[in-house]
């Protein structure tokens, strides 16, 4: 699922807009045509079946991408981002409604 996110917040009272994409396993291509810099696939092998595994490039290393995580794209910079899946509901979905901040890593940034 690829969409823009629209932040709750402003810059030079624009609203920052960003384009996300979900990993879901199913959608590898949508993901190289969107975020080709910072991610690449590589087979391996698990339990005796051939499978692809996605990678994201961080400033830290090389980080494999788990089902559902999203991969964000800011528009300031065009820094790429690596987001929990729930982190991305709290910051971008729920527009910061009142709880329990569930992002409680770091997000990954190439």
């Amino acid at each position: 699922m690829r969409i823009k996110v629209t932040f709750p917040w402003t810059h030079d009272g624009r609203p920052i807009v960003r384009g996300a994409i979900q990993y879901t396993g199913d959608n590898l291509q949508e993901i190289l045509d969107f975020a080709e810099h910072v991610v690449f696939t590589k087979e391996r092998r698990r339990q005796n079946k051939k499978e692809t595994a996605l990678y994201f490039l961080s400033d830290t290393g090389t980080v494999r991408v788990p089902l559902n995580y999203w991969i964000v794209q800011g528009e300031i910079l065009g820094r790429y981002y690596l987001m929990e899946p729930d982190c991305f509901e709290w910051t971008f979905r729920a527009r910061r409604k009142k709880g329990k901040n569930p992002c409680n890593q770091k997000m990954t940034t190439a």
